[in-house]
């Protein structure tokens, strides 16, 4: 099944950057077609979502696929096994012809995330737009997105490339993606206008706050959303992420559940200061992790059938 898992490698990341080159080119106007950003975004993210598979199927193909039947299982898990009645030839047929379901983009980030969770931090914002728009992008008819949304859909795309580049370099090897300073430059113009554009929204939030009171009113109750005080004006704030749940056991064998909030956005809607990502907030002086140990009774009662409170 090696050699199968190796020509489905190819395969992802062959067609990843095939669509990642045409992203780019309708991206800088050099496709020959009129510039649209839903179609750039579009082409981006399919890229993206095979290039996370490239690097989870050479993991392993049971990570890749759904519901798989138990025989082709057992011949991905523990091949050297099998007996010589086994009959690999029409599971190898099914894998080439991409008989077996595979898993969908929010899942392909999920399982990229266990291997790499600074990634997902650095880029998680941007990962959960990419996840909400992908389908509408392809599937449907939508008002233009603003030229920040094609930027940071590039930026996600180079950036994650060139990680699995570094990081798979024998894989990666002769891969690339057309034009490498052009590529860089953007990456690097990307991060200066990120420093510019926190800076205006500070100064921007700055002016607004001396003419307003801060307020403590927000609530919510939900693991995707975290009230914080805003670093300009001292209203509540909402910082939007992933509560993650580490949970382990006492002597007792009874679960301690420990969580941690990992912030990607934030909005105040007093002083008007908007940051767009994890980097920007550790720009604007926020600290993106949050204890939520605190809240671990409801978190077990929302995700754990059989949990009682101890």
């Amino acid at each position: 099944m090696k050699d199968v898992q190796k020509e489905l490698v190819r395969n992802f990341l062959r067609a990843s950057i095939g669509y990642g080159r045409a992203g780019l080119a309708l991206f800088r106007g050099k496709s020959g077609l009129a510039k649209n950003n839903q179609a750039t975004i579009g082409n981006l993210a399919i890229a993206t979502e095979l290039l996370l598979k490239t690097y989870i199927a050479k993991l392993n193909l049971q990570l890749l696929l759904k519901d798989a039947p138990l025989e082709l299982k057992c011949a991905l898990s523990a091949p050297e096994a099998l007996p010589p009645s086994f009959k690999k030839a029409p599971h190898k047929i099914e894998l080439r012809s991409s008989g077996f379901k595979s898993i969908e983009l929010d899942e392909a980030i999920s399982v990229f995330s266990v291997f790499f969770p600074d990634i997902k931090k650095r880029f998680g914002a941007h990962l959960k737009f990419l996840s909400r728009y992908r389908n509408l992008c392809v599937h449907s008819g939508l008002p233009d997105f603003r030229e920040y949304e094609v930027q940071r859909t590039v930026y996600l795309y180079l950036s994650l490339f060139n990680h699995l580049k570094e990081h798979e370099s024998e894989l990666f090897k002769y891969q690339t993606l057309g034009d490498k300073e052009e590529n860089e430059k953007f990456l690097e113009q990307f991060d200066e206008e990120r420093i510019s554009r926190v800076h205006t929204a500070i100064e921007s939030a700055r002016e607004k706050a001396k003419n307003i009171e801060a307020t403590s009113s927000a609530s919510v109750d939900a693991w995707e959303v975290c009230v914080i005080e805003c670093p300009i004006c001292g209203s509540d704030g909402l910082m939007f992420g992933d509560t993650q749940d580490d949970t382990e056991y006492d002597e007792d064998y009874l679960p301690v559940i420990n969580l941690t909030f990992v912030g990607y956005s934030f909005e105040c809607e007093e002083c008007g200061l908007k940051l767009e990502d994890y980097i920007e907030l550790q720009m604007a002086g926020l600290d993106p992790i949050v204890d939520r140990t605190s809240e671990s009774d409801r978190w077990a009662r929302d995700y754990y059938e059989d949990y009682h409170d101890y």
